[in-house]
């Protein structure tokens, strides 16, 4: 479906309507190569919108509805018979590495094979494709129609005479649908789709694509027609380039909870996360992280050593992470949904010595891995570290200016990504980059919804609160950014 819009029982309350005019070069010089292969400029037009499905669906094979005039095949005398003839049916175009021509052949000869069936129910269509209702046959509808200029002059004043001209509203079900409006001078287009898809996008597509469709044709007739580009140079350049200037002033001799403790300091009743029930000050959850950072650098924490943390979302999750960092060490998630093998990979690549985790992390990765580890377990009723007093941040337990003393230039997070046999591989991520990605986020509070990467789990910029639920970990600004797991992020 494209744009994955797939409601066709709508009544076009939530449409939008744009209006366009195809560049009048590109229409001359289709309609030349049109009368060229003796085809009609409208095998064209579905040519390219079929086109506009294709990328804008992800699907080679497309399946889009066009509208039939229903009186070719109406027998003498349907062209003064009252009443509409106007008929819906779904036609399928390849757009595959088919060459443009051969593909503007192959799609005239469909529609000419379409106009035998112009009569046929939209509801027998559905039954001889094998496609189940109540799922749509299409999402998506073309209308091209034949429009004369009206004539000044020819009476038209005397029939409108004494009448006020109010104005007009076309609709349908369907959630996406184009009308080209053919003049015989021009290609007019209007765009009627449901938001948040724009609708003037869809029209500078159908613009793009018949002026690819037109030059391809003239110049490079084997061209794959899969290769015709559908985005304007104004929206690739906005893609590619605007959305990739993400430069941005930031504390780069700083570390990530250095930022988080400044926050701690201006506000440190405020709430910083809540899961179910459970509210967090970010006092609270600095002192719980505190606590957890003085045992873990007993333990032997130090700079670039990674720390492996296995637990499900919960603020034991965040507190391990913040405490982990505090300590200064390099994280290591791991996340409990994981295949044991996977995870072993992952703990037989980074080393780790010491591991953070709760049932669900043990449970995850065996008892075999658990053997040479250090383990923390977060959900014991009575750690070892709960019997400290709240105690101050960290102090860095390695004497200056020893090069070992923790800076923006050590790890704060280690990744493990598939490697080229699908074996884990480790990458470091370091304090000073993460925080130049938190200082980008935060600049961006324009933007309506920005998704942070799994890599900046932990970004407690000087503005932001934490808010961690069950399925995702949310950071919260004047805006909202919101976090939400995509099945393609690493964790």
């Amino acid at each position: 479906m494209p744009f994955g819009l797939s409601e066709v029982r709508g009544d076009g309350s939530g449409s939008r309507e744009a209006t366009a005019d195809a560049a009048a070069g590109a229409q001359r010089s289709a309609a030349q190569q049109a009368r060229r292969l003796g085809v009609s400029l409208a095998s064209l037009c579905h040519l390219a919108w079929g086109q506009v499905m294709a990328l804008s669906s992800g699907r080679e094979q497309v399946v889009f509805g066009t509208v039939l005039f229903g009186r070719m095949h109406a027998g003498a005398g349907a062209d003064r018979a009252l009443g509409l003839f106007i008929n819906t049916l779904p036609v399928r175009l390849d757009l595959d590495g088919t060459g443009v021509e051969a593909s503007v052949r192959t799609t005239h000869a469909r529609l000419s094979e379409l106009l035998a069936h112009e009569h046929a129910s939209l509801a027998l269509a559905q039954r001889c494709s094998g496609v189940a209702a109540p799922a749509p046959l299409f999402s998506a509808l073309l209308n091209y129609r034949h429009n004369t200029p009206a004539m000044a002059g020819v009476g038209t004043s005397d029939v409108l005479s004494g009448m006020e001209w109010l104005g007009s509203e076309e609709r349908t079900n369907y959630p996406l649908t184009l009308s080209v409006e053919d003049s015989g001078e021009a290609l007019g287009l209007t765009a009627q789709v449901v938001e948040p898809i724009s609708a003037d996008r869809v029209c500078g597509y159908m613009q793009q694509v018949l002026e690819q469709l037109a030059e391809a044709l003239e110049h490079a007739p084997n061209r794959p027609v899969r290769n015709l580009d559908i985005l304007p140079a104004a929206e690739r350049s906005y893609l590619l380039e605007d959305l990739n200037r993400t430069a941005a002033d930031y504390p780069s001799e700083r570390c990530i909870h250095e930022l988080f403790e400044q926050q701690v300091r201006r506000a440190p009743e405020a709430v910083a996360l809540v899961h179910e029930d459970e509210e967090l000050s970010y006092g609270e959850l600095n002192a719980r992280a505190n606590r957890l950072a003085h045992h873990l650098i007993a333990l032997g924490v130090r700079p670039d050593q990674p720390v492996a943390i296995c637990l499900e979302r919960s603020p034991a999750m965040v507190v391990g992470l913040l405490a982990i960092l505090k300590a200064g060490g390099a994280y290591l998630p791991l996340d409990p949904a994981y295949p044991s093998a996977r995870l072993r990979q992952i703990v037989e690549d980074a080393a780790p010595r010491r591991l953070l985790c709760d049932a669900a992390g043990r449970a995850a990765l065996g008892p075999e891995a658990l053997v040479d580890l250090t383990v923390v377990d977060l959900e014991t009723a009575t750690p070892a570290w709960a019997d400290q007093s709240a105690r101050p941040d960290p102090p860095r337990p390695w004497p200056e200016p020893a090069p070992s003393r923790l800076c923006h230039l050590h790890l704060r997070l280690h990744r493990n990504p598939k490697g080229r046999h699908g074996r884990a591989s480790g990458v470091g991520q370091s304090y000073s980059m993460a925080c130049g990605a938190a200082a980008y986020l935060r600049n961006q509070r324009s933007a309506a919804r920005c998704f942070l990467p799994r890599s900046v789990l932990i970004c407690p910029s000087m503005s932001a609160s934490l808010r961690c639920r069950k399925e995702a970990l949310f950071i919260l600004s004047r805006t909202r950014w919101r976090w939400l797991r995509r099945p393609w992020m690493s964790p």
